[in-house]
């Protein structure tokens, strides 16, 4: 549920993350070019770090929208590679829809849902099928198989098959 904390905590509700940022931007060409779906992306990124009052070092794993579409997967590398000033070489990344398939406007709600228990348990779930990237992703540490994580700090990037681009920071809680 998504709720104000102070309701959550009235009514001593476990509170398992914070959003603590958003941002979001629209690519009018719908990944038609590559540079305005990658700036897209990117900005939608800088503004829920923005938002959040975070640096891209502070974010600790990443749920990418990543749906195994050779384009959009690229677009999506690079926006990220943009969005984060190049801090994605060693960040922890997910993509759900591996596993899950393209569920359209479920995807960013899905992706919400799997990183708080990524946060909670402390296991980021491997990408499926997974075998190879192209070398100009910079994303090393994207792979098949689960990593144990201690995220305080998670990005979830969603893009939306229309050309939006929704970002969100979460924070995760300690203390209820």
């Amino acid at each position: 549920m998504l709720e104000e904390a102070s309701f959550a905590r009235e009514r001593g509700a476990l509170i398992l993350a914070e959003i603590t940022g958003h941002g979001c931007s629209y690519d009018c060409l719908n990944g038609d070019d590559d540079g305005v779906a990658e700036a897209s992306i990117a900005l939608s990124i800088q503004r829920a770090l923005h938002d959040a009052f975070t640096l891209p070092h502070e974010i600790d794993c990443l749920s990418a929208s990543a749906n195994g579409s050779p384009d959009g997967d690229r677009r999506e590398a690079h926006g990220l590679f943009a969005g984060l000033n190049g801090q994605t070489h060693k960040l922890p990344i997910t993509a759900i829809k591996s596993m899950l398939g393209e569920t359209l406007g479920a995807a960013g709600p899905l992706q919400v849902t799997a990183m708080l228990e990524s946060m909670r348990d402390g296991v980021l779930p491997g990408i499926q099928c997974l075998q190879e990237m192209d070398d100009d992703f910079a994303l090393d540490q994207a792979g098949p198989d689960n990593e144990e994580i201690d995220a305080q700090t998670a990005l979830i990037n969603s893009v939306g098959i229309d050309g939006h681009c929704c970002s969100l920071v979460l924070a995760k809680c300690d203390v209820n």
